[in-house]
């Protein structure tokens, strides 16, 4: 396993990979669109509506249980930090609309 030359991440790899400190739930809540696109997609399933939806959290309940020995991991790792995961997920996201960091929603703001 090497390391990847290209660090940036598509939409879609955002997207079917849970987040540490993530349930299943919120998971599959925050991604629910991509998932039944995907089962849509797949051509395995000719469901619609509801059935589309389980069977788009059959593929999403595949996916976190792949991931989960490494969230785990990394959240052990974020604890022995004295770090949590509400703090790692304010960390990355970008500042407000003019980009100057917390707190800072907007240029007019006073």
């Amino acid at each position: 396993m090497g390391v990847a030359k290209d660090s940036a991440r598509t939409e879609e790899d955002v997207l079917s990979t849970p987040l540490p400190g993530e349930t299943l739930r919120t998971f599959y809540d925050r991604t629910k669109e991509y998932w039944a696109q995907k089962a849509h997609s797949s051509g395995q399933s000719q469901n619609r509506g509801k059935e589309l939806r389980r069977d788009g959290f059959s593929m999403a309940e595949l996916k976190y249980d792949e991931y989960k020995p490494i969230l785990e991991e990394i959240e052990k790792i974020q604890a022995e930090a004295g770090l949590d995961a509400a703090e790692t997920r304010n960390a990355a996201r970008p500042g407000g609309i003019a980009g100057g960091g917390p707190g800072v929603d907007s240029r007019n703001r006073r």
